[in-house]
């Protein structure tokens, strides 16, 4: 039998290794962001990101916002607590692994169980996601985060500026159309307008990121000052749903992505087969 577990142990060793160095990685990627979240400051590529995603907000809304990266950190510490728990348990499942190939076969029989549960939760959820299950039910929870959070073009919250780029870049409106705004807790609809020379006061009609624009974002300019007041087809999108426009786009990757997952779960149960070889001929 050591004809065949030999290369078996060899296999599940390398295996370890690049499972072991991926939870470093991502254990340090998430100590990283968490010692940022605790002293924020946001240098080189991701500030200028940050930055340049900011100024064609500002273009847009016409006004100046201050330290706007700062309004960023808040993602900081959550990313950094799910990367270190998810890099963690990585490093535990590797950890696990080698100590069953150490010869403490109870301790890879767990490890065999372990891999099995994750294999079986995968191939679950992916089921339930290329199925479209969950699509109702995540529409539903979107339009909630709208009407609960969303504070138009002025605000510079997680729940304002995400939706507004999604908007600009995607040229849609809300998650099914402009009346998913209407609803909204904290949006203040109201805004000055120059007019001839005089300043008008105003209801917006659509979030301001519902409107079109030219350009190549993030470098944008609305093509009418009044598309948030008065939406036409010419000049707002406020009739075109991003659900739609996202999924249509992502759509194109759909053969490609069911492809690569089917792939990997092979891999894994390809593993799982090696390490219940080891098992059994030990």
């Amino acid at each position: 039998m050591g004809v065949i577990t030999c290369p078996c142990k060899c296999v599940l060793g390398i295996v370890n290794g690049v499972i072991l160095l991926a939870g470093l990685l991502l254990a340090a990627a998430g100590g990283v962001l968490l010692a940022l979240s605790s002293n924020p400051t946001l240098t080189g590529t991701l500030q200028d990101l940050i930055k340049k995603v900011i100024d064609s907000l500002n273009i847009i809304k016409g006004t100046e916002t201050d330290n706007p990266t700062s309004q960023f950190v808040e993602l900081l510490q959550p990313a950094g607590i799910v990367l270190l728990v998810v890099g963690l348990f990585i490093l535990a499942v590797s950890i696990l692994g080698y100590c069953g190939l150490a010869c403490y076969i109870v301790v890879l029989k767990v490890y065999v169980v372990v891999l099995i549960v994750i294999l079986a939760i995968e191939v679950i959820a992916a089921g339930l996601i290329f199925s479209g299950k969950f699509n109702d039910q995540v529409q539903t929870q979107l339009v909630k985060i709208i009407t609960d959070q969303y504070g138009g073009i002025d605000d510079m919250s997680l729940y304002s500026v995400i939706p507004n780029i999604l908007m600009i870049q995607y040229k849609c409106c809300g998650v099914h159309d402009h009346g998913d705004f209407n609803n909204t807790k904290k949006w203040n609809r109201t805004r000055e307008f120059e007019f001839n020379g005089q300043t008008r006061v105003v209801d917006l009609t659509t979030p301001i990121a519902c409107c079109v624009t030219t350009g190549t974002f993030p470098n944008v300019k609305l093509v009418d000052d009044y598309c948030a007041v008065n939406p036409n087809n010419a000049t707002s999108n406020f009739e075109r749903g991003c659900w739609s426009k996202v999924s249509d786009e992502l759509s194109g990757y759909r053969t490609g992505i069911i492809l690569v997952t089917v792939a990997v779960m092979l891999a894994q149960l390809a593993f799982i087969i090696i390490v219940i070889v080891i098992i059994c001929a030990d």
